[in-house]
């Protein structure tokens, strides 16, 4: 069975734009760290399995919300400050480099001229995922494209 990969996005993006306003298309620089992705990698069950338990109907509210998922990710290695801004971040990013290599992987030349001719291109479906990320932040996502085959593994793409 996949895992829901996006869990983490859908709950930590409402975090993010709710509770520091921030504008919905970009983030600012984090500061990202190759310890801060490979914390994310090594840890994606944790982190997912600890986040299940969120949804709209919590009693709780957002800032209780937000100190307890900011805790989460602390324990599971992610630097702060600003631990949800930082997973959304990533999962912005390594979202958008895993669709970036199956793309290259599973459609040739031909077939991309095809889409693109009919109005679709692939590559700029994926692009708002990218244009979320600050470029600093985005550079350090992309260095570490080679851990992604583990997370594939554990999200069943």
């Amino acid at each position: 069975m996949k895992k829901n990969f996006f869990l983490i996005v859908i709950v930590l993006f409402a975090f993010a734009v709710n509770l520091f306003a921030q504008n919905a298309e970009s983030l600012p620089k984090l500061g990202i760290t190759d310890s801060d992705i490979r914390a994310f990698v090594k840890n994606y069950d944790k982190i997912e399995e600890a986040l299940k338990k969120y949804d709209s109907n919590s009693a709780k509210n957002d800032s209780q919300i937000l100190a307890e998922v900011e805790d989460i990710l602390e324990k599971n290695g992610i630097s702060g400050p600003n631990r949800v801004h930082k997973v959304v971040a990533i999962t912005s990013g390594v979202s958008y480099e895993i669709a970036a290599q199956r793309i290259n992987k599973e459609i040739d030349a031909a077939t991309l001229k095809q889409l693109q001719a009919m109005g679709f291109d692939p590559y700029q479906a994926i692009k708002q995922l990218k244009a979320m990320v600050h470029p600093d932040d985005m550079k350090v996502i992309t260095k570490n494209a080679d851990l992604y085959d583990e997370l594939y593994t554990k999200i069943g793409v």
